[in-house]
């Protein structure tokens, strides 16, 4: 059997980011593939989580931005870390000066999931291109540009990159719009890893605990006033809490908030919530895996690229009536439609895995 290395972002301190890169390596299992991540890191996305350690701090200020914020991302990215450790399938450590030796061993590699073709986020790492030497099959699986206002020498270095592709799936309509009209490849858009594994196979692979309360989870990555307001509103019409995830000091008036969240914990927030409000796309994804009252906040201004795969999410499972505005009132998602959906996206996710695989 043919041996598969997969290129993510499987260490990031990022719920959607980590569990996409659960459900894929789940996902190849299934299907017969022995496949395992490649356990590289981008220098700069290694250097956006450290943290430095409090012996070293020394002025008022820092010591209590440690106290106050950063011992909080410490113990979140221990959760994570232990969550790698034990869940994901990974290769011995390899970086820019190792990685085209350590990857003969594979005969097929995945560059998947995520904004990994994101340039401003790697640094313009191109090894999430798989722009190295290597002999095997060349595949993406729901890859992510992020933006698709590239440089002509950025666009020139992609389809270089790219055109070395036996198979290009990306997540996003933008993105194949990109990748077909402004490179000239061929390119299909697949679901998110997420959505190949069912709502009970999430629950019992991870053994999700369920509980009896029921809240309003609030999730919210970019400061999003219209949600926040939306989240109050909705909070005194249905006499319910709103529980916030956050590892931010700051609070919002009429919020408990929560913090030191894993992806377990993360999962269980949603799965266990009524209502879910946020500008994330997994949050938003796992909400609609798990049924849940879905509202979902845009980004704005230099923020409003990222709204594109939130755009591709709302039209495919025809929930555009979720997004909040300032007039905005509540709508509820059918989810005999959205179930339906999302068992057809699942098949076509996991048949382009097989063909790329076979």
């Amino acid at each position: 059997m043919r041996k598969i290395g997969v290129i993510t972002f499987h260490k990031a301190i990022n719920n959607g980011a980590v569990l996409q890169a659960f459900a894929l390596a789940h996902s190849l299992k299934k299907i017969g593939a022995v496949a395992e991540y490649i356990d590289y890191t981008a220098k700069k996305i290694e250097e956006s989580y450290f943290i430095k350690p409090l012996g070293s701090r020394r002025s008022v200020k820092s010591i209590l931005l440690y106290i106050l914020n950063d011992k909080n991302k410490l113990k979140t990215q221990k959760k994570f870390y232990e969550f790698v450790d034990k869940y994901i399938p990974m290769s011995e450590k390899t970086d820019e000066f190792t990685i085209s030796d350590m990857v003969k061993k594979y005969d097929i590699l995945i560059s998947g999931g995520d904004q990994i073709w994101n340039l401003d986020l790697t640094g313009s790492d191109y090894n999430y291109y798989l722009n190295f030497n290597f002999s095997g099959k060349r595949c993406s699986y729901g890859s992510s540009f992020g933006k698709t206002d590239f440089s002509k020498e950025e666009k020139e270095k992609i389809t270089n990159c790219l055109s070395q592709f036996t198979t290009i799936n990306v997540r996003e309509d933008s993105a194949k719009h990109f990748v077909e009209t402004d490179l000239g490849m061929k390119c299909s858009v697949v679901p998110d890893p997420v959505f190949l594994l069912t709502k009970q196979e999430w629950i019992e692979t991870l053994g999700l605990k369920e509980k009896r309360e029921k809240y309003i989870l609030f999730f919210e990555l970019h400061n999003n006033p219209i949600m926040r307001k939306f989240a109050i509103w909705l909070s005194k019409e249905k006499n319910l809490p709103i529980m916030r995830i956050t590892n931010s000091f700051d609070a919002y008036k009429g919020m408990t908030t929560i913090k030191r969240t894993g992806p377990i914990e993360f999962l269980e927030l949603i799965m266990n919530s009524v209502y879910v409000i946020t500008d994330s796309f997994h949050a938003s994804a796992f909400s609609l895996i798990f049924g849940k009252q879905l509202y979902i906040g845009l980004k704005k201004r230099d923020l409003a690229v990222l709204n594109t795969r939130i755009d591709t999410l709302t039209k495919c499972y025809g929930i555009q009536n979720q997004v909040i505005t300032e007039d905005f009132s509540e709508s509820e998602i059918n989810y005999a439609c959205v179930d339906e959906k999302i068992k057809q996206e699942r098949f076509a996710g996991i048949s382009a895995l097989s063909e790329m695989v076979k």
